[in-house]
């Protein structure tokens, strides 16, 4: 079991200070009204029989969710005319949190909901610990089939960024396809796998299974077994509690009592891979304001260092808009880091960004590279034609580059890693909406209606003939 204290009493134990900094990461809550919506939208509510339901939670965190089941469950037993007092309740809900501190703040919730229903006091808190364990949820032996609600936000993270005692402990632990990716995962195959046949499970969670490479084994596996109800795009702002970068959906499904097929993974018809090309995105930079130069600053950096660069919104529909500005590039065609002692007027443009530049997380432990982008950018890895696709669109768009551009890190360019492979040919097979159709039903929708076309989805597209 791992546990950790509350924040302003944190140990020196190598496991409470991973617990705590994962926790810090992951501490992101549910908005009242968003968790009643998903309650809903799985069923729990005070109008149904509860008297024999099962819910589970794996991540509680300050109690949102499981306050309201606990309030839920008990208006409906007295709707029946069930008196709380006189009901075996213990095995109606079962709750992990990882955070102690969190999950005492749960527990006293709990207790409070329970006083209010007329529980006594020493009976109240004996249901509140037996509800909300402070246990791991990833790392508990568990039954499948026992829940017919699982519920809740589970804890988002990309996978290289869960502290490594924790990360070590979970890849002994579960299966090789969901310990990878992002933390939610996990969280999302064990809530399946834990349904009972009709059941349902209602999440707030990022929409990054449904199209990124990782987590096409657990599409795969468990995409058969369930039914997706509904698969609603939401915007951050209104169901969290405090503000993140994340792309969040309303995802319920319910447990088929018999898995479907599982279809060919082989899609009919021609892929870009069969059409001879590969799918790239535009490098990451790190600071866009020191990298880019606008027209009216290029002379300011040796010209060899330069490319042409442009944003997602430069991509039309088949053209580009050329607004001038060009990118430092700090690899050398031969794959090498440039010596920047022979580049003096660049690197007095980019000591003016230096603060700015030292301060990011790339830089910290090596400040003698305090210019260093991301990724590495070299002006002669792009500067075959291309395709280019911006990553966020209302309808997907493409267009073709022939003169060299370095495309932003919201770009996907589309290159030939065949010599038979023509991007002007393709070009006139996705253009006029050939994209959008290859796309439609493929790539996931986000808060204002808008495509992303991920790499993983170009890739996977089938293109009319």
């Amino acid at each position: 079991m791992l546990t950790v204290a509350p924040a302003d009493a944190i140990s020196n134990d190598p496991v409470d200070v991973d617990v705590q900094r994962l926790h810090d990461r992951c501490g992101v809550y549910t908005r009242t009204r968003m968790v009643e919506q998903i309650l809903d939208a799985v069923g729990w509510t005070e109008e149904a029989d509860l008297s024999r339901a099962r819910l589970l939670e794996p991540a509680v965190g300050n109690g949102a969710f499981l306050v309201e089941v606990v309030r839920r469950l008990m208006r409906s037993l007295v709707i029946r005319g069930l008196d709380p007092r006189n009901v075996a309740l213990e095995e109606r809900v079962v709750g992990f949190e990882l955070h102690d501190g969190e999950a005492t703040v749960g527990r006293s919730r709990l207790r409070r909901v329970l006083r209010e229903a007329g529980i006594e006091a020493t009976e109240a808190a004996r249901l509140a610990a037996a509800w909300l364990r402070t246990d791991d949820f990833l790392l508990q032996d568990h039954s499948e089939d026992r829940f017919t609600h699982v519920v809740g936000n589970p804890p988002y993270a990309r996978w290289s960024k869960i502290p490594k005692r924790l990360r070590v402990a979970y890849e002994s632990r579960l299966a090789p396809h969901v310990a990878k990716g992002d933390l939610f995962l996990p969280f999302l195959d064990l809530g399946i796998g834990m349904l009972r046949s009709g059941g349902r499970l209602g999440f707030l969670c990022s929409d990054r299974w449904q199209y990124m490479a990782f987590a096409t084994d657990f599409r795969t596996r468990r995409l058969p077994e369930v039914e997706i109800v509904s698969n609603d795009v939401v915007s951050s702002s209104d169901v969290y509690e405090k503000a993140v970068g994340i792309y969040p959906s309303v995802l319920i499904l319910q447990r088929r009592s018999k898995p479907l097929s599982r279809p060919s993974l082989r899609p009919r018809g021609r892929t870009l891979r069969d059409l001879g090309f590969s799918v790239r995105v535009g490098p990451a930079l790190g600071c866009t304001e020191a990298f880019v130069l606008p027209p009216e600053h290029v002379e300011e950096v040796e010209p060899e260092l330069l490319a042409p660069w442009v944003a997602a919104a430069d991509v039309r529909e088949q053209s580009i808009v050329d607004r001038g500005r060009r990118v430092i590039c700090l690899i050398d065609d031969a794959g090498r880091p440039r010596d920047m002692d022979g580049f003096p007027k660049t690197l007095r443009w980019l000591s003016r960004f230096r603060e700015k530049l030292e301060r990011r997380s790339i830089v910290r432990q090596d400040r003698m590279n305090w210019f260093r982008q991301i990724d590495r950018v070299q002006s002669g890895a792009w500067r075959g034609p291309k395709l280019l696709v911006p990553e966020l669109a209302k309808v997907p768009r493409v267009a073709l580059d022939e003169a060299g551009i370095v495309p932003s890190h919201g770009i996907y360019a589309i290159v030939p890693s065949e010599p038979s492979a023509d991007p002007t040919a393709l070009l006139a097979r996705l253009g006029d909406g050939g994209l959008a159709r290859a796309l439609d039903g493929q790539s996931p929708m986000v808060a204002g209606a808008y495509y992303r076309c991920y790499k993983n989805i170009l890739e996977r597209a089938v293109l009319d003939d």
